[in-house]
């Protein structure tokens, strides 16, 4: 059995990516283990694991939101004769293409408590994005995109006899959704709720607009927050 060879120019080009993503990062754990006593200290304050499960809540609520916008309207642009079908796609997708951090900028004119339209029409302090609701939100509608591109692809290339052979034999809307459509797409909605979850717990700019107002710390703000205080443990703390 003769073994496949890969070109040179794969191999070097997946030896420079290993080397462009391990530097970086093996950089930081040589600064944490070079201060251990900094590592230490920021692991013994509450602020830092209030951070971790503000970031394991926001990442777990968008994931939902992503999940809940991007399923169901992937199925109904395949699977049904909604009007407009056609446009749906390139319409839906435009979030994918606004960064979050400008959509949190659109949001908080919104819906700011004191002075966003939303509150100027039906009261002040009616919607308040100052929230890890309203942060959870405006990350999820900025990232359903990888859910409704990744579970409409998949549906996209599912062959629909399956579907019409159950309605054909009497199988209603419902039913061939819960026993076709949903299995064909569950592992597309699992592994893009995985990649919206792994998006969120690294996101900086929505966090550091919305989560600070909100006192919602984050992890990716609280390392911001610790390299701007300075200080020759600076750089331990944030890698710690």
């Amino acid at each position: 059995m003769t073994r496949r060879r890969f070109p040179p120019a794969y191999l070097a080009a997946f030896v420079l990516v290993v080397l462009l993503g391990i530097l970086p990062l093996g950089s930081l754990f040589l600064q944490a283990a070079g201060n251990a006593d900094a590592v230490t200290a920021v692991l013994q304050e509450g602020v830092v694991w209030d951070a971790a499960l503000g970031t394991l809540q926001l990442a777990l609520f968008t994931t939902l939101i992503a999940a809940a916008l991007g399923a169901p309207l992937a199925w109904l642009t395949t699977r049904t004769d909604i009007a407009g079908a056609r446009l749906c796609k390139p319409l839906l997708t435009i979030p994918y293409i606004v960064p979050p951090y400008v959509a949190a900028v659109a949001w908080i004119q919104l819906a700011n408590p004191q002075s966003g339209y939303l509150n100027q029409w039906f009261g002040t302090g009616t919607v308040d994005i100052y929230s890890m609701t309203g942060l959870a939100w405006v990350l999820g509608l900025s990232f359903y995109p990888y859910v409704f591109l990744t579970v409409r692809g998949v549906l996209e290339n599912a062959d629909p006899s399956l579907e019409d052979a159950a309605r054909m034999s009497g199988a209603g809307t419902w039913r061939v959704l819960r026993d076709i459509s949903l299995p064909l797409m569950r592992s597309a909605v699992l592994s893009s709720a995985g990649l919206v979850f792994m998006v969120t717990a690294s996101a900086f700019g929505a966090p550091a607009l919305i989560g600070t107002v909100a006192r919602e710390p984050v992890l990716s703000t609280f390392i911001f927050e610790e390299l701007q205080a300075g200080g020759p443990d600076a750089m331990a703390r944030a890698a710690g």
